[in-house]
């Protein structure tokens, strides 16, 4: 019989379990826009009013919290803000993008990459490589059209009759063609409208008609799109469903990074 060595137990960090009490009481906040009564907030952060009331003085000793009148209400002050400020200020959206890209994968002969809007399109600034190497692999530092999938989602924050305007203007000598095909106004409407709808864009047949692709969007706090994140293989390698896998993959990634980027709307 071995006994357990005490020493190769992980040990639990000591720390002051007043401030993780206060801590609840604070995301009480996060969860509306109104200011909240003390009997709200206790209620939300599940301590008596009392306890809750003590805490509200604290905080509002270091501008974290400030009481609103009439009405006795409590709303975060200057300091959670200037808090929250720095916090965003910090956040790098190609970096939280990088380190997690390869999730969005399912197998080996899938690509993925991530691309901003550059001034002269979308542009890709990073890529994890497939197995099968074509002609159409995408490059790093490629221009895509405005139109393929990774446009589309890049323009995610502008409406979709502004989407296509955005197309038009940027592409006046070509009209809504690609190199394999020509759309209407119609179809290339119903695109721009499908990022809307449902999160992703899928492309590929009509930039390149070997491939297909699913792009989202990344958004920042003040629902910008920071960058897109984009899946890409041979017919048949991806998953062209909007219940399908590949499809789930990529939008909960894009919703996931967009929520740690401060985004509160639904991606």
């Amino acid at each position: 019989m071995t006994k357990n060595n005490p020493e190769s137990a992980p040990k639990q960090q000591k720390g002051i379990q007043s401030v993780e009490t206060g801590y609840t009481l604070l995301m009480a906040f996060s969860n509306t826009t109104e200011a909240m009564t003390l009997k709200d907030l206790a209620l939300a952060a599940q301590m008596p009013p009392t306890k809750a009331y003590f805490y509200l003085t604290s905080f509002m000793r270091v501008g974290l919290v400030v009481r609103v009148e009439p009405g006795a209400r409590y709303k975060l002050g200057p300091s959670a803000i200037n808090l929250g400020l720095t916090a965003l200020s910090q956040l790098d959206p190609l970096e939280k993008a990088r380190e997690a890209i390869a999730e969005i994968r399912a197998h080996a002969t899938q690509s993925a990459f991530i691309s901003v809007m550059g001034s002269h399109g979308p542009n890709v600034v990073y890529r994890m490589q497939g197995a099968h190497l074509s002609a159409y692999e995408v490059r790093l530092g490629a221009i895509l059209p405005r139109m393929s999938a990774t446009g589309r989602a890049l323009m995610a924050s502008l409406p979709p009759e502004q989407m296509l305007d955005s197309v038009e203007r940027a592409t006046t000598n070509r009209g809504l063609s690609t190199p394999y095909r020509k759309l209407s106004k119609k179809e290339a409407l119903d695109l721009c409208r499908q990022v809307h709808d449902h999160g992703v864009a899928f492309g590929g047949n009509f930039v390149a008609p070997d491939f297909a692709s699913i792009a989202a969007p990344i958004y920042d706090h003040v629902g910008n799109v920071a960058c897109a994140i984009t899946l890409v293989g041979y017919k048949g390698d991806v998953d062209l469903a909007y219940d399908g896998e590949d499809t789930r993959r990529v939008l909960g990634l894009a919703r996931r990074l967009s929520g740690e980027m401060g985004w509160r709307g639904t991606p």
